[in-house]
């Protein structure tokens, strides 16, 4: 999931003629100019992606932190266990998730604070393997509770 999510976050920063860090390059790209939808700007040359990355395993997370993309992505928006799951999506959705899902709740309604428009929520989620799918179903879970009319 984090991997799809990364090229995810890659693709449509290239979209939106942003540098790896999330500056604007010289040109803006007329055809996207809208880059509040996808990017936060808490400066006026610095784009944030408005994602929140969290995993049970670090490693991804951690790959991601300390890749091409590192500057990108608000060091915040990293929530993760120091454990697995061990590919078992009941330990991932009860077990983990419960301690993980508080944090989470946090970053996503400070997220959605910030939107002038909540429109939806994008996931990208692993829903092969008990980790991936566990936790992302605890999220989606708690958007469902949380967020119904979006």
């Amino acid at each position: 999931g984090n991997q799809f999510g990364s090229e995810f976050w890659n693709q449509i920063r290239q979209e939106h003629n942003l540098s790896p860090s999330g500056i604007q390059n010289a040109t803006p790209n007329p055809t996207n100019s809208n880059t509040n939808i996808f990017f936060s700007s808490p400066s006026t040359t610095k784009h944030t992606p408005r994602a929140i990355l969290t995993d049970l395993d670090p490693t991804t997370l951690d790959t991601i932190q300390s890749g091409p993309l590192r500057h990108l992505f608000n060091p915040d928006h990293f929530i993760t266990a120091l454990s697995s799951s061990h590919t078992n999506y009941a330990t991932a959705y009860h077990h983990h998730g419960a301690t993980l899902i508080d944090p989470i709740s946090d970053q996503i309604r400070q997220q959605a604070e910030q939107s002038d428009r909540l429109q939806g929520f994008q996931l990208c989620q692993s829903i092969a393997g008990g980790t991936g799918s566990g936790l992302g179903t605890r999220v989606i879970d708690l958007l469902e509770d949380e967020y119904q009319l979006v």
